[in-house]
């Protein structure tokens, strides 16, 4: 998969996901799967991830570089508040430890695909190059 599908995958998930914390009987006393806590917060952050994703497909290939490195980055610093905290993320949402989890796993995608894919790509670019005299 390229990086634009995978803009489009982040983006169709974090939207979907965004859309159904807002729904009441789908996020049963704020659980999302009995085990995601999916406020109205942590709502908005997906819905703005999901958004910012799908521009960034429709834009340039360094638009959704610096989209998932700039988006790995901050869902990095949520899980880790997550961890740290517990509760919340600096006190502005809540979170708990699945959701930490789930944050870092997308962090960590992010991350390889806005920073690590590049260098892979150029590793095995390189290698299969054939000089010419």
């Amino acid at each position: 998969m390229n990086l634009t599908s995978w803009a489009w995958t982040y983006a169709v998930v974090f939207i979907i996901l965004g859309i159904l914390g807002f729904i009441p009987a789908v996020t049963v006393g704020g659980l999302f799967l009995n085990t995601f806590i999916l406020g109205t917060g942590l709502s908005l952050v997906f819905l703005a991830s999901g958004i910012l994703a799908a521009i960034a497909a429709l834009s340039s290939p360094q638009t959704e570089k610096m989209y998932f490195q700039v988006f790995g980055i901050v869902f990095l610093i949520m899980a880790l508040a997550g961890f740290v905290q517990g509760t919340t993320v600096l006190g502005l949402f809540g979170i708990n430890v699945a959701s930490s989890v789930f944050a870092l796993i997308a962090a960590a995608g992010a991350l390889y695909l806005g920073y690590g894919a590049n260098m892979a790509r150029e590793k095995r670019l390189s290698t299969t190059r054939v000089r010419h005299i």
